[in-house]
């Protein structure tokens, strides 16, 4: 072994160290630059994602409020739409939600994309429907508001429910106010995409409009609670089609059937094949008149108007039970009870109750019903004409005055004679109103001028003049309602001085029996 100079041994620890840890430096410098940069591009990232996200809600914010703003514009009633603009918006955002999610988020569980899908959709239907419900319900509200107040009497019956809801209810969504009647309306979601709708009202007790309903038994069933009777209206909108009325079926065209069968010529004038030829007189309120009377006989006889009338009843039979009811409670003017029991009665006899109904009411067309008197008998030679028989007339040329001793008086006979005068007097006013009020003009037939008369609203204008003074004054009078029939019956009863206590209570006795329909279970058989 030999022996070399020695390597001196240098230390280079700390060296190395040194470089490890610059090293580990320069790894964990890049590390840093590398994390902060990664920093910088998810924050980037983030930054981005919230912007478009950002934009997206603003976006749909913006095509929401637009499709918010168009549903609500497209409900036609003022009161409701800031009730709907609330309810869309709170329901619009979850719809908004959803939609965000949908977007935004891709990987989705399946179940809950469908469930985000089904929350748009909702919201979308909703908006819909609820837009084509209200409108529906204004829709017909406005039309019962543009009938006349006779229409709806005569003509229109609750399409469900009671009459009294559905009135208050549709004169509520009018906007129509009554004295005594309190009213309030209310829409709701229902969490099925549709709504509820309520009206709630409440008749003071004791106020005028409280008395008629009560009076008329219109109030039954409901009850009084501090002072008032509350009655609801509420209805599920997704079943209900938003009507309040519907019309009562139509009577057949009464002058069409005449004409049809030759009982009226051209001109809606009887023919001479069904009128007595022989006439008959009477005196009444100091004017005799000239009568022919209606042969209501040949008309029976008539296969043609006999059939007509029969296919009338079928085609009223061929409704609903429901609508025939409300045909001879509405249209025949009979009572509840009478329609009730029509609804029990067999098909043989509700069809021969609507014929009879429809015979009697064309032949009350065609004359004025009374009594016959010995002299009718006398005159007319009617075989089997009796005494007290109905009769139907019309009067044929003017009324010609007469003497006060010429007419007739004393005991059974005048009684009966002044009843036959309020009979005369009432229905001759009821069924012609213009051809009463010209024939009682007698020959000065201008001191009862400016004569009108609405069959649909039932309200007779027309002006007297004063004969000492020569003044004109208009006179209006409402047919339907039984104090004012009562009233101007008396009046033109009386307007030539030929004033009579008895007759007066007697022409109040007609009236009110006219007004007052039967209460009996039983069907009314002519």
């Amino acid at each position: 072994m030999s022996y070399r100079n020695p390597q001196i041994i240098v230390d280079r620890s700390a060296e190395i160290w040194a470089q490890g840890v610059a090293k580990v430096g320069d790894v964990l410098n890049r590390g840093i630059e590398a994390y902060a940069a990664a920093r910088r591009k998810s924050e980037d990232a983030k930054r981005k994602r919230d912007e478009a996200k950002n934009r997206f809600l603003v976006n749909a914010e913006i095509e929401q409020d637009k499709d918010i703003v168009k549903a609500v514009g497209e409900i036609k009633d003022t009161r409701v739409k800031d009730v709907f603009s609330k309810i869309f918006t709170e329901k619009g955002d979850a719809a908004i939600k959803a939609q965000t999610e949908l977007a935004m988020n891709p990987n989705l569980d399946s179940k809950i994309r469908k469930h985000y899908r089904k929350t748009i959709s909702d919201f979308q239907s909703y908006m819909v429907n609820s837009k084509d419900q209200i409108n529906n319900v204004m829709g017909s509200a406005q039309l019962f508001n543009e009938k006349t107040i006779d229409q709806i009497i005569a003509g229109e019956a609750p399409s469900s429910g009671d009459e009294l809801s559905n009135l208050l209810a549709v004169m509520a969504v009018n906007g129509k106010k009554s004295p005594g009647i309190e009213s309030s309306m209310d829409i709701s979601a229902d969490g099925n995409n549709s709504n509820k709708f309520k009206v709630n009202s409440k008749i003071k007790v004791g106020s005028e409009i409280y008395n008629k309903f009560k009076d008329s038994g219109m109030l039954e069933g409901y009850e009084e609670s501090d002072g008032f009777v509350n009655i609801s209206f509420d209805r599920d909108l997704s079943v209900w089609d938003g009507s309040f009325f519907e019309p009562i079926p139509a009577e057949s065209d009464r002058n069409k059937n005449l004409q049809e069968s030759n009982i009226f010529d051209d001109k809606n004038k009887l023919t001479k094949d069904f009128v007595y030829q022989n006439v008959t007189t009477r005196v009444v309120g100091g004017f005799e008149y000239t009568e022919q009377v209606v042969n209501n006989a040949a008309m029976e006889d008539n296969v043609a108007y006999t059939d007509l009338i029969k296919s009338n009843a079928k085609g009223i039979m061929s409704y609903p039970i429901k609508q025939q009811k409300q045909f001879i409670t509405g249209r025949l003017k009979w009572d509840k009870e009478t329609a009730d029991a029509y609804e029990k009665s067999p098909v043989e006899k509700r069809e021969q109750f609507l014929i009879d109904q429809m015979m009697d009411r064309n032949l009350k067309s065609l004359g004025t019903e009374r009594k016959a008197t010995p002299e009718d008998v006398k005159n007319l030679n009617i075989p089997g004409l009796k005494v007290n028989d109905p009769i139907y007339t019309n009067n044929v040329g003017k009324p010609k005055a007469v003497e006060a001793e010429e007419q007739e008086e004393g005991g059974e006979e005048e009684t009966d004679f002044k009843m036959s005068a309020a009979n005369r007097a009432v229905n001759d006013l009821l069924e012609d109103p213009i051809s009463y009020l010209t024939n009682i003009g007698g020959p000065d037939a201008s001191r009862v001028t400016d004569r009108n008369y609405d069959e649909e609203t039932k309200i007779l204008e027309f002006a007297m003049t004063d004969k000492s003074t020569g003044n004109k004054k208009m006179k209006k009078f409402d047919l339907s309602d039984r104090s004012q029939v009562k009233n101007l019956a008396r009046t033109l009863f009386n307007f030539r001085g030929n004033k009579s206590l008895e007759v007066s209570e007697n022409i109040d006795s007609v009236v009110d029996k006219i007004f007052d329909f039967s209460k009996t279970g039983d069907l009314p058989i002519f």
